[in-house]
């Protein structure tokens, strides 16, 4: 008798209990204490052995065989290692998935350091890069100021060398076009002349008419102003930081053409200049510049850290170099050479930069720039300023002196010798004639001093009353420096 054929229905539902017993079997065996050490053969076994069990169950649901498919087994069979390999539950699993795990650290072979506690330590995060659009938050670096060392004097050169440690910045353009300066009436810097029988800390060039006065470089007008408030009709001061400690200030201004604040260009019209009161046709592009890196000058009233210093030694080194070239053709060859005296530029100081506090220079001589002090500045006939000038260009083999009042007025011009160890000297003046005198010097202090009496046809047998004391110039404006002295009752 052929024994009956189970029904296609029994034979899934079979399938379906036996996948169940499977699943249920999975369960025991995850809650079995599992967690602790295994071998690989122990597991590998224990799992072979439970798989044989669930699938001769599943054979004898209702004392039939059920049809189970390799599939169906080996899908089973392959999850029921894994997570016996791992020995994790699915919700073990799952609370993984959740919280991200640590990473295991990796011993050599040996290493038991794994097994004592470790104190773990937080990791804190860097910083994301900056990018390079975004502000810095610290503050900028400061460029560190210089003092310029001192130098020597460069004789017979038309202009000076800007000394280590100045300002590195360079004018770029002159106040105007070669051909629209009066050059042969230049008032060079450091020309003894006119109401500055000191010395000019300052430029006097005349520009003609019609053609305004030029910045000499890029910069920043910072000041704007009236010299002499009380006159309504007193002229302008427009000052210019053209950086580093550079500042440069138009002075003798009619009409300023730039306001405070404004950013100005090398050759942009800044300014148009009062009219030159000696020649017709021509406007004051009077001028100094102050290098607030520098000692070794005249105080500066624009920057009092500073002292005023030559513009023509600060151009640019094309521009310098064709204006050296301009004024050597136009007036050193065609006026001083010829020594024509009636030339604003005189052949004992025939260059751009002339020498100013110069007695340091000629120690033990009579040369320097010498300041009444035993009297007060009065116009009484005796010079209270007196420039003994040493022989030192090529145009002019003398040695050139020049007495005159407080404000410039001339009592005499002329050349002076002396005999050092007679303590004598002779002036022979245009004016005036031969004078004779004696003379004390006293260099032991640190502003030197000069003693001296003069009378006409012979020398003064010793000091009397008459002689006058003189003193060292300072490193000051003229008027300052006699009021520090007591000479002045002002120093305006």
């Amino acid at each position: 008798m052929d024994t009956p054929r189970t029904p296609p229905g029994r034979l899934a539902r079979n399938a379906a209990i036996s996948r169940a017993n499977l699943r249920v079997s999975e369960q025991a065996l995850k809650n079995y204490e599992m967690k602790k050490e295994m071998s690989g053969p122990v597991v590998m076994f224990l799992a072979i052995a439970a798989g044989i069990v669930l699938w001769s169950f599943s054979q004898m649901a209702d004392g039939e065989f059920a049809l189970i498919s390799t599939r169906d087994v080996y899908s089973q069979l392959a999850r029921f290692f894994e997570r016996i390999r791992g020995h994790k539950s699915r919700k073990e699993m799952r609370r993984d998935v959740m919280r991200p795990q640590k990473s295991k650290r990796i011993l050599p072979q040996g290493d038991t350091s794994s097994l004592a506690p470790r104190k773990i330590e937080k990791q804190i995060p860097k910083p994301l890069p900056k990018s390079s659009s975004e502000p810095s938050l610290k503050p900028p670096v400061q460029k560190e100021f210089t003092i310029a060392a001192s130098q020597q004097w460069v004789f017979d050169a038309v202009t000076q060398r800007v000394p280590a440690g100045a300002s590195s910045m360079r004018l770029a353009s002159l106040p105007a076009p070669h051909d629209k300066i009066l050059l042969q009436h230049l008032g060079a810097f450091g020309a003894h002349k006119g109401g500055h029988p000191e010395g000019l800390d300052h430029e006097w060039i005349d520009i003609q008419d019609g053609t305004p006065v030029g910045s000499w470089a890029d910069g920043t007008v910072i000041e704007v102003k009236l010299n002499n408030p009380s006159e309504p009709h007193g002229e302008w001061r427009v000052i210019i930081d053209y950086g580093d400690g550079l500042f440069g200030e138009h002075m003798d201004v009619k009409t300023p053409l730039v306001k405070k604040g404004a950013l100005v260009k090398a050759g942009e019209p800044v300014a148009v200049g009062v009219a030159v009161p000696w020649i017709s046709g021509f406007q004051s592009g009077e001028f100094n510049l102050t290098d607030e890196h520098r000692r070794d000058g005249v105080k500066s009233w624009v920057r009092p850290t500073g002292v005023f210093v030559s513009p023509f030694d600060y151009l640019r080194d094309e521009v310098k170099q064709d204006f050296i070239s301009v004024f050597t053709r136009e007036v050193l060859e065609a006026h001083v050479s010829k020594a024509d005296m009636a030339a604003g530029v005189k052949p004992w100081e025939p260059y751009l930069t002339n020498p100013m506090l110069f007695h340091k220079m000629y120690q033990g001589t009579l040369a320097g720039e010498w300041l009444l002090k035993s009297r007060k500045w009065a116009e009484d006939g005796v010079p209270d300023v007196v420039i003994f000038f040493a022989d030192n260009t090529k145009y002019y083999d003398q040695q050139r002196v020049l007495a005159s009042e407080d404000e410039g007025k001339e009592i005499f011009i002329g050349t002076w010798e002396a005999e050092y160890v007679k303590k004598q000297f002779i002036l022979r003046t245009e004016s005036e004639g031969l004078y004779y005198g004696l003379f004390e010097l006293n260099e032991s202090v640190p502003r030197a001093t000069l003693t001296i009496e003069y009378q006409r046809e012979s020398y003064p047998a010793a000091f009397s009353d008459r002689a006058q004391v003189y003193i060292e110039r300072d490193a000051l404006p003229r008027r300052q420096d006699g009021y520090n002295i007591g000479a002045r009752e002002n120093f305006y």
